[in-house]
């Protein structure tokens, strides 16, 4: 896991210097230092968003294709509109949401094909986009068509609440949007009232990409407001958009404001930054675990480092071909170790109102297979934590505390326990290693 988290770093960063290349880009001449430095410290420099990009999941393979893709798109190669497509469509294939960038950029292009050099780029991008969204999608709509709807009907399928609650859900969303990503904010609101329509003129000659990189943005992050359960955190991959057209615009109203003093901005916004960094909460989340009313508990190590030991002692305890009985998937990769059929997506592997047939197809569990896979599995060790059990899909609701005391009691029934890891994980809650005393039926 700890590989895997610095090779996701790596992406992230590498998505924040394609950030700062397209702000340099879509900027004049004068300027396109000043908003280069500031895109590249809006990401990069971000703490929500290098803590996003440096976890094994796909926001910085997202981001990385999607900066890679706007980078393209305000060169001046010939071929920049198929690869600029060919790039959207796999960051569209990484995250489906994501697929709306190929539906404004394609529309944009559309509307600039009178400008010069841009007659057929709508076609050009177009047919590179539908021919790799085919070689993407084609292969699992064909061979596991089933499978491939069941996988994308989990969000559309999250509970129904109420117009108060879901307006709740968006504003919540939108506040740690701004919290997470202040810098990018304040900026805006400098751009504007300093720059104000003077900006906005030379923004438009600057590049076109510009505004398609606005767009986009507004569009992506429209698609995640609306959807059923708003994560902030689905903004990860079009946050570098913002970053780098806030920064063209910031760094042209630096020049067309009476202030015209580029290196003092630059330092400005470097020290705002540093400050951002240091006031983050996750700053503390990084070192502490909790308050406990008067005291802070500080971690006694890295939640990594205590992932590592964890997997270290399954791994020597169990062989090659051996199976871990656990919903905490990660623990089960850092021990290079394989879960039983059915809980590969780990704590959303449970949907307990399907039938059995249903689960078995769709490779997940309802509370009848899920127990005779408890009952009869050879798994060595069984893992559990606060997450084992507690999610019922696609609805994300709890579950049925009955639910869980019937699957634990399972469990306890053939297993016992032989170590515990508290504040383990995400949300820091108990882990437990199970040890198998009763072979299954």
């Amino acid at each position: 896991m700890l590989g895997g988290r610095l090779f996701t770093a790596a992406l992230g960063l590498l998505s924040a210097c394609l950030c700062a290349g397209f702000a340099w880009r879509v900027s004049n001449q004068r300027t396109r230092g000043l908003a280069a430095l500031c895109a590249w410290l809006l990401t990069a420099c971000c703490p929500v968003y290098s803590y996003f990009t440096a976890i094994p999941k796909t926001y910085a393979l997202a981001a990385l294709l999607v900066c890679g893709a706007f980078f393209v798109l305000a060169g001046k190669k010939r071929w920049r509109f198929e690869l600029c497509g060919i790039l959207l469509a796999l960051a569209c294939g990484t995250r489906a949401s994501l697929g709306i960038l190929l539906a404004v950029v394609g529309f944009g292009l559309l509307l600039m094909r009178r400008r010069d050099g841009c007659k057929f780029a709508w076609l050009r991008f177009g047919t590179a986009g539908a021919i790799t969204l085919a070689a993407v999608f084609a292969p699992f709509m064909i061979t596991v068509s089933d499978g491939f709807a069941f996988s994308q009907s989990m969000h559309a399928s999250r509970g129904d609440v109420g117009f108060m609650e879901w307006l709740m859900l968006r504003a919540g969303a939108a506040s740690r949007l701004v919290q997470g990503y202040f810098m990018t904010f304040v900026l805006a609101a400098f751009a504007l009232a300093y720059g104000g329509t003077r900006g906005l003129p030379s923004l438009r000659r600057a590049h076109p990409a510009i505004w398609l990189a606005l767009a986009g943005w507004i569009a992506a992050a429209a698609v995640h407001f609306l959807a059923p359960f708003p994560y902030d955190d689905y903004q990860t991959p079009i946050m570098p958009l913002a970053a780098a057209v806030v920064s063209a615009f910031f760094a042209d109203a630096v020049e067309e404001s009476r202030l015209r003093h580029t290196a003092g901005a630059a330092w400005t916004v470097l020290c705002l930054a540093v400050l951002f960094m240091g006031a983050s909460p996750l700053a503390m989340n990084w070192v502490s675990v909790r308050q406990d009313r008067f005291w802070v508990v500080m971690k006694e190590k890295p939640d990594v480092m205590k992932l590592r030991e964890v997997g270290k002692w399954l791994h020597e305890r169990t062989g090659e071909n051996d199976l871990i009985l656990t919903q905490d998937a990660y623990v089960a990769v850092e021990a290079r170790r394989r879960v039983p059929d059915g809980l590969e997506v780990g704590p959303f592997s449970l949907y307990p109102a399907i039938p059995a047939e249903e689960a078995a197809a769709a490779k997940v569990h309802n509370v009848e297979t899920l127990r005779r896979l408890i009952e009869t599995t050879d798994a060595p060790y069984a893992v559990l934590s606060g997450y084992s059990f507690a999610i019922s899909a696609p609805e994300m609701a709890k579950t049925d505390p009955a639910i869980i005391a019937e699957l634990d009691a399972a469990i306890r029934r053939r297993y016992k326990t032989v170590e515990i890891i508290p504040d383990f994980g995400q949300q820091h809650t108990t882990l437990e290693i199970l040890e198998l005393t009763q072979l299954g039926m």
